[in-house]
């Protein structure tokens, strides 16, 4: 079986780095990862798991709106985010309040998610593009961010 594409394999084979005793598997390349960076974007899939547990709880007692929950997905939106540099630009969806946290969430955050509109004023300071609820609707203005900033000779990139 080919290795280009997770996609070519069947449903049911897993992908695995790590034996049960969480030692690497042969063939299988350490990532060039420091124990202090590791530890950081442990504590941002904990604190992203903590804002989506927290946020639920808070929607099904009627005292936030709708909801999207991450579960499941904190790990590839923190290390996604983690890989990005200062000037590089997260656009997000509806899901990825991971990647969020991962730039550095501020408690005004969750203001948004509460039906107040300054809950995003903090972002591009940080360099994340307002909420996008559609889906896909993000990929097109990162494209446009993109070629714009090609444009203008910048070396930026536009994560979405």
């Amino acid at each position: 079986m080919s290795e280009r594409s997770l996609l070519s394999r069947p449903p049911d084979d897993r992908v695995q780095f790590l034996d049960d005793d969480g030692h690497l598997l042969d063939g299988v390349t350490e990532p060039d990862l420091g124990d202090r960076e590791l530890v950081t974007m442990y504590e941002r899939m904990v604190l992203s798991r903590h804002l989506d547990e927290r946020a639920i709880s808070l929607q099904r007692q009627g005292r936030m709106g709708t909801y999207p929950s991450l579960a499941g997905q904190e790990a590839a939106q923190v290390a996604s985010a983690q890989a990005m540099a200062h000037d590089d630009w997260l656009l997000y969806q509806y899901r990825e309040h991971g990647s969020v946290a991962a730039r550095g969430l501020a408690p005004e955050y969750l203001l948004y998610w509460m039906g107040h509109e300054i809950g995003n004023e903090w972002l591009a300071d940080r360099h994340v593009f307002p909420l996008n609820i559609s889906i896909a609707g993000h990929i097109p203005h990162a494209t446009g961010m993109a070629w714009a900033s090609k444009l203008q000779d910048e070396s930026r990139t536009f994560v979405c």
